[in-house]
């Protein structure tokens, strides 16, 4: 049987999206095995998700993926059926297999479905531990390699030929040539990436969108019906009314297809246990993980973007934060150290805390290190808070030598720039001997932007509500302004806030009055003032992508086209003032 090529890649594709979820079930599953005797019901689940998937890839005619899933699945089969218990070496040979089917099945590419994997050693170690022999043999003598061998058949079979995959388990699967790629021996599983673009809609939801579409074409033919129709005869408050109901419609109809992209932070889970589990492994402490809230939704997008620097502060939390066991239990502390994963919604944002029970951060040390690269002077007594932020600086680091674990070249600027991208804020507080927080907010959408539109003379620009405190009148306070470095210092409520003028940050012309004084977060408890023309109204707006024109331009994250059909940039006033601090700084140097 032949297949066109848009239908076989079709299938191709339906059949990743499908391996993925499954491995992703499978890894939730290890991950909450423990050594012994587990539950019935979850060693059912997973032998049947690997039979599953086993089938799913003797179908698509990736043998040696079939391979190693079945020499996996007859290890589950014997736990199973009560003849072995779950060890630490069996989770262990288990998670392998799903990172190696992981790795391969993201590799794979629709034009060429051609599995690049070596497994051979997996497989010995896992038939060892079996105590099975490498030869894949099922019951039986296992001689019998005539083309009657469904494993036979699976090589010599056609494109859409039908191979049972129930037939797999009754004979031996054929040996294959060993290959290897770069590929294949990358570190993780790597189904976690941005580039798995698909995302799982459920009926109901698809059925409301095709209600609410019909609904809108009603409304619009009732419109144009009405505006066909001669002066006369057009009856202006049905109009209107048709008008006010488009705009509901459509607005309702945007809401539903902005929440197809969201998703439970749940869906992160997994890895972020797996990464718990590995990194406590390898420095050899004990960790115990709570995760709270992770029923909330946030767009995919984000979330996978969000991995990254997530996993980053999870590690670093383990490595430098927690003390080793022997370490907890001479302060008496519990011998198992905790970290808690906390979300909450927050407005139209979402925060993350992450916490850790652990010895808080060296003040001292981030002092010293910073006077020997020559961030700090010798003169220079910064305080708590300060000292904290100096761990965003770029490179800086208390250790001396990068480990495996937490400094592999990526620091926490690193990880405030990811989040700062993703239009969110990222800020560290600690205490000694009781543990570091972590809080890292971003927006629950990435498309839309619910903002204010500034006017600075003639022109627009829109910035998230989220950067916005408190809007003041800027001549109720110019009474208490201080030159300094470029800006104004202003007191109000007895804080002293630095000012600067929007167009002095968007480097267009000479600061001039301005009569409205924004005041919007920076870092931690730092706040700031922008002075601005005039906050002409609040609204939600579509973010764009920058056009080319626009893209190298500090603090451009998007353009919106507002209510009269013109265009305005969205910019993020944090991003601004922190390009035109370190633009001073280097002035000033």
């Amino acid at each position: 049987m032949n297949l066109s090529g848009n239908v076989e890649q079709q299938i191709r594709q339906g059949f990743l999206d499908e391996a993925r979820e499954t491995l992703e079930n499978i890894e939730e599953i290890l991950l909450e095995l423990a050594p012994g005797q587990p539950e019935p019901d979850v060693i059912a689940r997973l032998f049947r998700h690997m039979h599953n998937l086993k089938g799913s890839a003797a179908s698509m005619g990736l043998s040696l993926s079939v391979r190693l899933i079945h020499v996996a699945e007859q290890l589950v089969s014997q736990i199973q059926k009560g003849e072995a218990f779950v060890t630490d070496e069996k989770i262990r040979l288990l998670v392998e297999v799903n990172d190696v089917l992981g790795r391969c099945y993201n590799a794979l590419t629709l034009e060429s479905f051609e599995e690049q994997i070596d497994c051979e050693d997996l497989i010995a170690r896992i038939a060892a531990e079996g105590n099975e022999s490498d030869t894949g043999a099922a019951p039986g003598d296992g001689s019998n390699t005539s083309a009657r061998d469904p494993y036979t058949k699976l090589q010599e079979a056609q494109a859409g030929d039908v191979i049972f995959a129930d037939e797999l388990d009754q004979a031996a699967p054929a040996p294959q040539p060993q290959r290897k790629t770069p590929s294949s021996e990358a570190q993780g599983n790597g189904l976690g990436k941005a580039t798995n673009q698909t995302l799982r809609v459920s009926l109901p939801k698809v059925d409301a969108l095709s209600d609410l579409s019909s609904e809108q074409q009603i409304l619009i033919d009732a419109v144009r019906f009405e505006l066909n129709n001669s002066p006369a005869n057009s009856d202006p408050l049905r109009v209107h009314s048709l008008m006010e109901k488009l705009c509901r419609t459509s607005q309702e109809l945007q809401n539903r297809v902005m929440a197809l992209r969201l998703v439970p932070l749940s869906t992160i889970s997994p890895k972020i246990k797996r990464v718990v589990r590995d990194t406590s492994q390898q420095v050899a402490k004990q960790v115990q993980l709570v995760i709270q809230g992770d029923h909330l939704e946030i767009d995919k997008t984000l979330l996978d973007l969000l991995n990254a620097p997530l996993n980053h502060i999870i590690r670093n939390a383990i490595d430098h934060g927690l003390e080793s066991p022997e370490e907890r239990e001479q302060l008496g502390k519990d011998k198992e150290g905790r970290l808690s994963i906390d979300a909450k919604v927050i407005g139209s944002r979402i925060r993350l805390t992450i916490r850790d029970d652990g010895k808080g951060v060296d003040t001292k040390a981030i002092v010293k290190k910073a006077r020997r690269l020559g961030i700090l002077s010798e003169e220079e007594t910064p305080s708590h808070e300060q000292c904290l932020e100096l761990l965003f600086h770029s490179g800086f680091s208390t250790r001396e030598e990068a480990s495996e674990i937490s400094g592999r070249g990526v620091g926490l600027d690193s990880v405030r720039e990811v989040v700062r991208n993703l239009n969110g804020t990222v800020s560290i507080s600690s205490e000694t001997g009781k543990g570091t927080t972590f809080q890292v907010e971003i927006p629950t959408n990435f498309g839309v932007v619910e903002g204010f539109v500034l006017k600075r003379g003639q022109k627009r620009y829109v910035i998230s509500v989220d950067e916005v405190k408190e809007c003041l009148a800027a001549a109720n306070y110019l009474n208490t302004s201080v030159q300094q470095e470029g800006s104004e210092i202003l007191k109000i409520r007895d804080e002293k806030i630095r000012c600067f003028h929007l167009g002095q940050l968007l480097g267009e012309t000479p600061a001039t009055a301005s009569p409205t004084l924004i005041i919007t977060p920076l870092s931690g408890d730092r706040f700031v003032g922008i002075f601005v023309d005039e906050v002409e109204t609040q609204i939600k707006v579509a973010a764009k992508a920058l056009p080319r024109d626009l893209s190298n331009r500090p603090g451009h994250v998007g353009i919106a086209i507002l209510w009269d059909g013109q265009p305005a940039p969205i910019v993020s006033l944090t991003k601004l003032v922190s390009n035109h601090l370190s633009h001073q700084e280097r002035q000033y140097a």
